[in-house]
């Protein structure tokens, strides 16, 4: 091999070597200035609505089933400054037969059924959102003695 060749390839090989060595010196960066974000981040939990004031009743009918019940008020979820949009739902049985949306504390839900040989278990459920975030159900069982 030409004394040629052979210095080319070891002016080659230095020249990666330094490559290798000076390249992440320039790749180096920093922060010259330290600031802080406006931003603030924060974490909270949504509690349950609770101590519901509501009335129901179940008369009777024939051989119909009538269901209503009056919410008044109740405890709004926490944290209180946020806003919130509450879903109301009367369920017999487990299964939701009215539903309704309000921003405010107080709704009345009606249910009629013909044909009904006794009254179903109902229950009551109020859940609060703020955006994308839900509060757990308050859930209140109600009955009507026959």
């Amino acid at each position: 091999m030409p004394a040629i060749d052979r210095a080319r390839r070891v002016v080659t090989v230095v020249l990666v070597a330094l490559a290798l060595l000076v390249a992440p010196q320039v790749a180096f960066a920093g922060f010259s200035t330290p600031r802080t974000s406006p931003l603030q981040v924060g974490t909270t939990s949504l509690t349950a609505p609770s101590s519901p004031v509501e009335t129901h009743v179940c008369p009777v009918r024939g051989n119909s089933e009538d269901f209503t019940v009056t919410l008044a008020s109740f405890t709004g979820p926490s944290p209180a400054q946020l806003s919130y949009t509450y879903t109301y739902r009367l369920l017999r049985d487990g299964v939701e037969v009215a539903t309704s949306t309000s921003t405010l504390r107080t709704t009345v839900l009606t249910y009629s059924l013909k044909s009904s040989n006794k009254f179903g278990a109902y229950s009551l459920s109020i859940e609060g959102r703020s955006g994308n975030w839900v509060s757990p159900a308050l859930v209140v069982a109600l009955s009507c003695l026959l």
